[in-house]
C-alpha cells in the first residue's frame, strides 16, 4: 500500500516548464504597496518638498520607477510653502532623480496656475518642465503654448510657442 501512494505521490508532482517560464516572466510585482501614502524631504532638518499619494507602489528592481497616483506635491522655500503640483499619476526615477507627473497636472504658486497634461520635475536641477501643451492663468492675463521650463517654486518661467491673448502696458 505504501509503495502504491509512494507511486502516485511522485507521479503528480511534475513541473511543467511553460507553467515555470510564464511565472518567471511575469511583470514584476512591488515589494511595496502603500495606501495614503506621504513623503517628506528635508535638507539639513528643513522641509524641502512633501509629497502626499492615494496609492504608491515601490519595486525591488530600481529601474522600475515608483509609482504614485492622486498625488499632491508642495514644494517649500525658506520654509514656507512656495508651489503645490496636483496630478492623478507620477513616476519617479530614483535614479535619475526625475519625477514625471501625469492626467489634469496643475503647477500653483500665489500668483499663477498653470495646467497641463505631464510636468516633469528634475530634483538634481531644481527644474521643472514639458514639452506638452501648457495653460498659464494670472489676475492679467491666460497665457497657452507648447513648452514649458520653470523653477520648483514656479516664480521663474519660461514658455514655448507661445500664442493667446498678452496684456502688454505701456
Amino acid at each position: 500500500m505504501r509503495i502504491v501512494f509512494l507511486f502516485f505521490l511522485f507521479i503528480s508532482c511534475v513541473n511543467d516548464p511553460n507553467v515555470i517560464q510564464d511565472f518567471a516572466l511575469m511583470e514584476e510585482l512591488p515589494i511595496e504597496s502603500i495606501k495614503d501614502a506621504e513623503l517628506i524631504q528635508t535638507q539639513q532638518g528643513v522641509v524641502k518638498l512633501r509629497i502626499l499619494a492615494g496609492s504608491m507602489n515601490r519595486y525591488r528592481d530600481l529601474s522600475y520607477p515608483l509609482c504614485l497616483s492622486d498625488i499632491i506635491v508642495t514644494f517649500y522655500n525658506n520654509k514656507q510653502k512656495s508651489s503645490v503640483l496636483v496630478a492623478r499619476n507620477a513616476s519617479i526615477d530614483e535614479r535619475k532623480k526625475i519625477m514625471t507627473a501625469s492626467g489634469n497636472v496643475v503647477l500653483e504658486n500665489q500668483k499663477n496656475k498653470l495646467e497641463t497634461e505631464e510636468l516633469i520635475w528634475d530634483e538634481r536641477s531644481q527644474k521643472i518642465y514639458t514639452n506638452k501643451q501648457v495653460k498659464i492663468t494670472n489676475q492679467e492675463e491666460t497665457i497657452f503654448g507648447e513648452g514649458f521650463s520653470s523653477n520648483a517654486d514656479f516664480t521663474e518661467y519660461t514658455i514655448s510657442k507661445i500664442h493667446g491673448n498678452l496684456d502688454i502696458s505701456f
